[in-house]
């Protein structure tokens, strides 16, 4: 049976891919470079090129295939159960040290480990990306200690909003 498109946009589809995992260059990059299919690769900065994890090389390798690499914080910790200085410390040190290694252009790009993001971490990314470090003196509560699904996000400003998420997890 032929199926219609409801749209004259054409579908654009990535795949995502984070902790670090070597297989990410040496089985899924190939494989999907062969296929013509972007990815994107979130990574935690202060681990990379640690024995049995992805290297720096790999991952200079595919942000020149055009693959995004992002910046999943520094170290792979839970953000919900960090101070805000913490927070804010794990974040900018990571994008610092993907600018180092010549990612600038990718460190933009954030995503909290383990998907986990309180209505606290929120407020906070969004006061780097606006360029405040705004932090919350208040303790969060049971409200904003819930867990939602997580937004990927630039950290550059957006003229509009100051933000612009990538995608909303599904």
């Amino acid at each position: 049976q032929e199926v219609q498109a409801t749209t004259t946009r054409p579908a654009i589809v990535t795949v995502v891919f984070d902790d670090n995992d070597p297989s990410v260059f040496v089985a899924a990059f190939p494989l999907m470079q062969k296929y013509e299919i972007p990815g994107t690769v979130f990574v935690n900065s202060g681990t990379v090129g640690q024995e049995g994890l992805v290297t720096w090389d790999a991952l200079r390798a595919m942000d020149r295939a055009g693959w995004a690499i992002g910046n999943h914080g520094k170290f792979h910790l839970d953000l919900t159960t960090r101070s805000a200085d913490e927070v804010v410390r794990l974040v900018r040190e990571g994008e610092r040290m993907l600018d180092a290694q010549g990612l600038r252009r990718a460190s933009r790009i954030f995503n909290p480990p383990y998907n986990a993001i309180t209505d606290r971490e929120d407020a906070l990314i969004r006061s780097l990306i606006r360029g405040r470090d705004s932090r919350s003196p208040r303790p969060p509560n049971a409200q904003t200690r819930r867990r939602r699904k997580a937004n990927f996000y630039h950290l550059t400003q957006d003229a509009r909003s100051g933000i612009t998420p990538m995608c909303r997890a599904l």
